[in-house]
């Protein structure tokens, strides 16, 4: 959730100036007002930090508790029109904000989040704080024959590795509840069905997409059930479901086409390529039906190819190398 914020100040450029610092921040303000309109209502609430800025503090303090989370002792902020000035002044405050409330956005403990956000990319961290906090959301789209192919994909990945899986399987939706005892054979992966709207999505598990209706995805990444079917041919769509899984997760998409029919998903390859995302497929020699890998091939969108075992392989090295890069 989005830091909440309280601002008391009674100069009126102060109140300007800590109103823009934190909306800079992409903190939500609660209030922003003099001490002379503070009362009781306003002094109930529980935001996540309180910016004080007042002549008679103690009042002030007496009223909301001295033991509540507080940023006060600030310096007076330049004019506007002073651009060098207020630009440190804004620097500094931020920098407070952001190390206070580092607490609060799990992201700002690791070290490069921060410093990137106190450098100035503080909104653009904070929502990317908002999904969920795995190094890739994968969605395995398999259709005839790749149920075999997923299973020897999820038996060769770790499950200690940071990952979402969002699995796509076209299936009738009266056999999709078999769908954990025949993958879950022989690896110690987690599968759950996507059944309830505002589900977060965790690490560590492989999600079931219903066939029965559709489902989206709202700004944090959790699931929003709809009752309307599947749009096409296809139950569920993987075309439908690439095209929302890129719109909330962007680039920590990944998406890898297993063997089938068809040509579901190629539609959106495109648009997941834009969003930031990658998309790998299965080889055709190792599929029991190449159609659908082979369509998502076409459409000149897919960096990677490889047997189920090779994929696999790839996703861990991937991962690997992620991690040494962000430690240099």
């Amino acid at each position: 959730m989005i830091p909440k914020l309280i601002i008391v100040a009674d100069d009126a450029r102060q109140r300007h100036a800590l109103t823009d610092v934190s909306q800079a921040c992409g903190f939500e303000i609660m209030h922003c007002l003099a001490s002379r309109q503070f009362d009781a209502t306003i002094a109930q609430q529980q935001p996540d930090l309180w910016i004080i800025d007042v002549e008679n503090e103690d009042d002030l303090l007496e009223q909301i508790g001295f033991d509540q989370p507080m940023l006060m002792g600030m310096t007076a902020a330049p004019a506007f029109t002073e651009q060098i000035l207020y630009k440190r002044w804004k620097q500094a405050i931020s920098r407070k904000l952001l190390t206070l409330l580092s607490d609060k956005v799990p992201i700002l403990n690791n070290a490069v989040a921060l410093n990137s956000a106190l450098a100035g990319n503080a909104k653009q961290i904070l929502s990317a704080r908002l999904l969920p906090a795995a190094w890739r959301v994968v969605l395995l789209a398999a259709s005839m024959g790749g149920l075999e192919a997923v299973k020897a994909f999820l038996d060769k990945v770790s499950p200690d590795l940071p990952v979402i899986f969002l699995l796509v399987q076209h299936i009738d939706p009266y056999m999709q509840s078999q769908l954990p005892r025949i993958l879950s054979r022989h690896n110690q992966w987690t599968f759950e069905m996507l059944n309830r709207s505002e589900m977060p999505l965790d690490m560590g598990k492989v999600y079931i997409v219903p066939a029965q209706h559709q489902i989206n995805f709202d700004r944090q990444g959790r699931v929003v059930m709809q009752t309307d079917s599947w749009p096409g041919a296809y139950q569920p769509s993987i075309t439908t479901m690439m095209h929302r899984a890129s719109t909330v997760f962007r680039n920590q998409l990944l998406t890898i086409v297993f063997s089938g029919m068809g040509d579901d998903g190629s539609h959106s390859a495109a648009y997941q390529i834009n969003c930031g995302g990658k998309i790998w497929a299965q080889t055709s020699e190792s599929c029991a039906s190449a159609s659908q890998p082979d369509q998502m091939r076409a459409t000149g969108q897919v960096c990677f190819n490889e047997t189920p075992e090779g994929l696999a392989q790839q996703l861990a090295l991937e991962y690997r190398q992620s991690r040494e890069n962000s430690n240099e």
